[in-house]
């Protein structure tokens, strides 16, 4: 039951939580659970539990064997054996299914970076949400067949989001969906932004992200979550959930790199930001300062990156905000590579310039020096030619720093595993100095100083690695610095490499379709962000970062591996001096003939070349001897290891199950009267129908999500029996309000009851209330309406509507308040926010409610003509388009002002004879009384729509006012009409 196409069949027709029930009584699911690392103690009851199924089966066979004279169950009738092992059978799923929903969630991690354990800044952020988090996962199954890292994948997220929602104490909570094509997941999905995985051979998309909102609506998301950051998951998730509510700081950037993006040295292409810059918007908001008034907003934060040129001015206001208890991050550099990969090669080198803020701050930055070390070195390919010496080596200068190279008091860096960086010089304290200083980064102790020039002058790595001699100095890569003078009392940490921060060197860009995604390969990130929050007081995700899968190397082998290519790399050299030194006296012997002019060598020369040749085929030995030299000592060690894996263990592990098996004893039972047969097997019945129902029963408690107990439900579930009683409907705003009424089958304006309703659209408001569906559930605080719109009608400036149905009695049916209701949700759906009466809780819904105005014209038929009558192809016999067009657009922006039954004194000005499509005729006459204008209708034919139909029932009753400046511009259209006339 715990391979894949065994459940891949049952997850086409049960939920989630019963395909876990099924992998639960596999012994796989819970093996591998022990082989990551992660012991739980439903693992340790169900292997506890098969041993005993196993040992109760066997003594039931030998009783039955025996005639059962060896157990306590005594029969010889085969039915009952078999009624009895079924019977245990479903006891051991009833306890499986008990011990699976009741432990789960305790357990033991043995994995050394606690994988399995949520770190004490998840925990932190969880039990602190501000608000109700609710987070949706969304995994298409056809990807478990495509993609077996994808199930995993999904399986880790799912595992996260149930401890997540554990340490909670009831704030986060999370829905799995399992999209289908075209179906109501898949849009809901689309809507909060995950990207769609395109299926070309079955024509449909895929997805896998996930969603999380909190109970304000503000949204994070991971459009696509990819394997390649399974290790990084849960930091992901908790800066997700962390970024929902927190407020941001400002950071002020002064950098001659181009870390924020922009235009190149020349302007000739626009330069994209640093990934590091868009992981530090995240949490900040970034401000470029490039002149001394952009100081005049104060930043909460400075980040200074490899600073050149400064100004006196720009010195002086960075001098000026230090004092005023600044916080700076300072990025400085002896020799900045990545800075040439932006400008033209040919520029030089040049090491950051400070102008006397070191000194200000305290400390000496050694831009003149470069650090050198061998033990954290990175091996690079220094091959010149593949053909005739392929050759690998150390690069010293450019290396990854490792937990022995972090402070391990620091906050910053007591949980990052490595960092790589390329030409640091050293930090250090000025003597005297009034400040706190605290190394955070610093060199292996096997590790030198070089002189800069070895950058500057582009040597190889293979040539810089001959010249390195290791110190024994200490050398700080980065510090923190604390200023006590109380007149500069500022927070410093400074490091002295720029190229750490750049984007190749910490990590790798993957390319998704239309999204993109950075794979952090070392801790360069970790630490700046560390740097920020620990600036800002701010440690709540200080030691979530730098979890993660930790690698695990032999570090005495992989030094002692360095040091051998090192040894190797000296002699190498040696050795390939001495080779030219002697092809040079072999070429001193031709030089020699060839200027005698002589076809043959002298005995002499003959001897001299056969020596010569002798030692290069010596130096070439040596050559040989010294490369098997250099690994002999960890083949040794590999030939160690493997010889005790592959047969020292099992030996001992064989010995040991000897021993078991020669200590066993068998065991005699009892024999006992046949009278106690239905008795026992009834004992058995009863506890293991006992122990499945429990089972079954906790299975489906446990599994109860409360997204599931509203999602989808109806927002009024008896409106749809209740309709027919819905005699008016109310809606209103502070200060506008419409009332429908139901009268002899048709709905009339209450403010209006001589113009007719769009029937229509109260039948499709009614719908609307009855077809709406609650979606998320939102803030129950008072002091969060507003945000939602749903201040209540009552308080002035409310922009909330309120919906209102009453009964023939005047009872209330149903009542709502609305507030934004235009949210699209994908697809064409859209959604809006509601509050029930007497209740702060807001929802939202997803309903159709298109247009909630308070317009009566918008819901009447309160216009001159109106486009539900039908298309018009003549006015007053004119079939001109254009002229018809100019007709229209004032007949259909022309309102009634007022209704009259009967005019005293009218004065008919004007008459417009309308042939409408299907053989209707409208007849339009205009009438003047006291400066005023009515029309009176009167339509003709068979074929009369619903809309003509209905509005004709006022028409016959009533004078209908319009207003005088649009008869005006009806009244020019009918004169350039007339005169056309006249013209033809």
């Amino acid at each position: 039951s715990g391979f894949e196409f065994v459940l891949s069949f049952f997850r086409l027709f049960l939920p989630d939580y019963m395909i876990d029930t099924i992998a639960s009584f596999s012994f796989l699911t819970h093996f591998n659970s022990l082989i990551n690392g992660l012991l739980e103690w439903r693992d340790v009851l169900f292997f506890a539990s098969i041993i005993i199924l196993f040992n109760f089966m066997t003594m039931l066979i030998v009783s039955f064997k025996t005639a059962g004279s060896s157990f306590w169950l005594k029969s010889t009738n085969k039915w009952v054996y078999a009624c009895a092992i079924f019977l245990m059978l479903i006891g051991f799923m009833g306890f499986n299914l008990l011990a699976n929903n009741l432990t789960r969630g305790t357990q033991f991690d043995f994995t050394q970076e606690k994988t399995w354990t949520l770190n004490k800044d998840s925990v932190h952020v969880l039990e602190n949400l501000p608000e109700n988090v609710t987070a949706k996962l969304y995994f298409s199954n056809i990807l478990s067949k495509r993609n077996p890292d994808l199930r995993q994948m999904f399986d880790r997220v799912k595992m996260l989001l149930e401890n997540y929602k554990t340490a909670s104490n009831g704030k986060f909570n999370y829905r799995i969906y399992h999209p289908q094509n075209l179906d109501d997941s898949e849009d809901k999905a689309i809507s909060d932004g995950l990207q769609a995985i395109p299926l070309i051979d079955i024509n449909q998309n895929a997805l896998f992200g996930l969603s999380i909102t909190d109970s304000l609506d503000n949204k994070e998301v991971i459009p696509y979550l990819s394997p390649e950051r399974l290790s990084f998951l849960e930091q992901d998730l908790t800066s997700l959930i962390y970024r929902l509510s927190h407020k941001k700081k400002t950071v002020g950037v002064i950098s001659s790199l181009p870390i924020l993006g922009g235009a190149s040295e020349n302007d000739s292409i626009m330069l994209q930001p640093f990934e590091i810059s868009k992981k530090i918007g995240e949490l900040y908001h970034l401000k470029l300062i490039q002149k001394p008034e952009d100081f005049d907003e104060r930043p909460d934060l400075l980040l200074i990156i490899h600073p050149k040129s400064l100004s006196d001015e720009m010195v002086q206001k960075i001098r000026q905000y230090s004092q005023d208890f600044g916080k700076i991050l300072l990025l400085l550099d002896g020799a900045a590579e990545a800075q040439r990969l932006y400008m033209n090669t040919a520029n030089p080198y040049g090491a950051s310039e400070l102008g006397g803020l070191d000194n200000f701050w305290g400390f000496k930055f050694y831009s003149d020096y470069v650090v050198a070390d061998l033990k954290n070195s990175i091996t690079v390919d220094a091959t010149s030619n593949y053909k005739t010496n392929p050759a690998y080596t150390q690069d010293v200068i450019q290396f990854k720093l490792s937990e022995n190279n972090f402070n391990p008091f620091s906050s910053i860096t007591k949980n990052l595993k490595s960092l790589m960086m390329t030409s640091a010089s050293v930090i250090m304290p000025l003597e005297n100095a009034e400040i706190n200083f605290m190394p955070l980064l610093m060199a292996s102790d096997d590790s030198a100083l070089m002189p800069i020039s070895v950058v500057y002058n582009g040597l190889n790595p293979r040539q810089i690695l001959s010249f390195y001699q290791k110190d024994e100095n200490v050398k700080f890569l980065a510090a923190y610095i604390h200023g006590r003078n109380p007149k500069n009392q500022f927070d410093l940490i400074v490091a002295g490499d720029t190229d750490f921060i750049y984007d190749s060197f910490w990590g790798s860009k993957q390319n998704f379709l239309e999204e993109s995604y950075f794979v952090p390969l070392f801790n360069n990130a970790d630490f700046i962000l560390n740097a920020l929050d620990f600036l800002a007081n701010d440690k709540t995700l200080l030691d979530l970062r730098g979890k993660g899968a930790k690698n695990r190397p032999f570090n005495s082998l992989e030094n002692l591996r360095k040091q051998s290519i090192f040894e190797y790399k000296v002699k190498e050299e040696e050795i390939f001096q001495r080779i030219e030194e002697t092809k040079l006296k072999l070429q001193e012997v031709w030089n020699k003939r060839d200027f005698e002019e002589r076809e043959t060598f002298t005995p002499d020369e003959l001897s001299l070349i056969s020596n010569i040749k002798k030692e290069l085929n010596t130096l070439r030995l040596n050559l040989s001897d010294v490369r098997s030299l250099s690994t002999s000592k960890i083949e040794k060690i590999a030939l160690k290891t493997k010889l005790v894996n592959i047969f020292a263990v099992p030996l001992i592990l064989s010995l040991c199950l000897i021993i078991i098996i020669l200590l066993r004893r068998p065991r005699v039972q009892k024999t006992k009267s046949e009278k106690h047969l239905n008795k026992e097997l009834g004992k058995i019945a009863a506890l293991c129908l006992l122990l499945l129902v429990c089972g079954l029963l906790t299975s489906f408690m446990n599994n109860l999500s409360e997204i599931e107990q509203y999602e989808g439900k109806p927002i009024f579930p008896k409106l749809a029996n209740e309709i027919n009683q819905i005699k008016e409907i109310k809606i209103s705003t502070h200060d506008k309000a419409l009332t429908f009424v139901l009268k002899d089958g048709l709905w009339g304006l209450k403010e209006r009851p001589e113009i007719p309703v769009y029937q229509e659209r109260i039948r499709s408001f009614l719908s609307a209330l009855i077809e709406g569906t609650l979606y998320e559930k939102k803030s129950d605080r008072a002091e969060n309406l507003s945000a939602f719109g749903l201040t209540p009608t009552e308080i002035e400036g409310s922009v909330a509507t309120r919906i209102e149905l009453f009964a023939d009695n005047g009872a209330l049916i149903e009542g709502m308040d609305v507030g934004k209701y235009d949210i699209e949700l994908g697809r064409g759906g859209s959604a809006a926010y509601i509050k029930f009466d007497g209740k702060f809780q807001v929802w939202k819904a997803e309903i159709e409610l298109v247009d909630l105005s308070l317009d009566p014209d918008l819901w009447t038929y309160s216009h001159l003509w109106d486009l539900r009558f039908g298309r018009l192809f003549k006015i007053n016999g004119q079939e001109d388009e254009a002229l018809i067009a100019e007709y229209m657009k004032h007949f259909l922006n022309s309102t009634f002002k007022s209704t009259a039954q009967n005019l005293h004194q009218k004065k008919k000005i004007a008459g417009f004879m309308l042939d409408v499509e299907n053989g209707v005729t409208a007849k339009i006459d205009i009438y003047q009384e006291d400066q005023k204008y009515f029309a009176k209708y009167k339509f003709e034919g068979e074929n009369v729509n619903k809309h003509i139909e209905l509005f004709d029932k006022s028409a016959q009753m009533y004078y209908f006012e319009i207003d005088a400046e649009d008869w005006e511009k009806i009244k020019n259209v009918n004169n350039l009409a007339k005169g056309k006339n006249r013209t033809l």
